[in-house]
């Protein structure tokens, strides 16, 4: 009949830490973690609106030996791509905009109007709209002088598309650029407060849609500027 099963024994509940062992260990962490160049930046725990937990770590510029501070403020990357396309989102829940809405008729002033005939919302949401980059000589001559979305037009808006769209998918930083001024045609404001508790804000509105704004960074990173 073979052995009877054996019964696992049952696991050993875990005693809650205080609240004064959570901070040690988290701060036990933090330093191990910064210590082995695993993480540079900002620890902010709170407990509603009140600070529990703060601490800055790493270098701000590592060329000029700067450290991190409560206050520093980081370059979020690509990050900003999952902002944007919540905003997209929240304008189709709200019957404002659809995903298969031509770009020429949410956007009729882009410069390019032959790509905005045939280019989808949709599609530059999924990086399947042909939009190539723009990084490059170019870019990286005008980075101190691009101060709005638009800005960032004279970098990409002439050139052809990479394929047809819809045909397949490719990374594309320029489409978010696009859908950033698509979100400026309903107010920002409007759109972005409800997400205030989770992002950055300036004025009261969320700064998502990609623009670098080299004027907002008082200390400068070394980590490359991405969307």
């Amino acid at each position: 009949l073979g052995e009877p099963e054996r019964e696992e024994p049952a696991p050993s509940p875990t005693t809650p830490l205080t609240l004064g062992e959570a901070r040690a260990a988290i701060d036990a962490a933090v330093t191990e973690a910064a210590a082995a160049d695993r993480f540079s930046g900002v620890v902010s725990i709170r407990r509603g609106e009140t600070p529990w937990y703060e601490r800055a770590v790493g270098l701000a510029n590592r060329e000029k030996g700067t450290p991190n501070r409560l206050d520093t403020r980081f370059n979020l990357g690509s990050i900003q791509k999952f902002f944007t396309k919540t905003a997209i989102a929240r304008l189709c829940q709200e019957g404002k905009l659809r995903l298969d809405d031509k770009l020429i008729d949410v956007l009729p002033t882009y410069p390019n109007g032959d790509v905005a005939r045939q280019v989808t919302i949709g599609q530059l949401v999924d990086h399947k709209a042909g939009f190539g980059d723009f990084f490059g000589p170019t870019f990286r001559a005008k980075l101190r002088s691009i101060r709005t979305q638009q800005d960032y037009l004279a970098l990409f808006v002439d050139r052809p598309l990479l394929f047809t769209p819809g045909e397949r998918s490719e990374y594309s930083n320029a489409g978010y650029i696009v859908l950033g001024l698509v979100i400026e045609v309903f107010g920002r404001r409007s759109v972005f407060v409800p997400m205030t508790r989770v992002t950055s804000v300036d004025s009261g509105q969320v700064i998502t849609t990609g623009v670098v704004n080299m004027r907002r960074f008082e200390q400068r990173s070394t980590e490359t500027l991405v969307f």
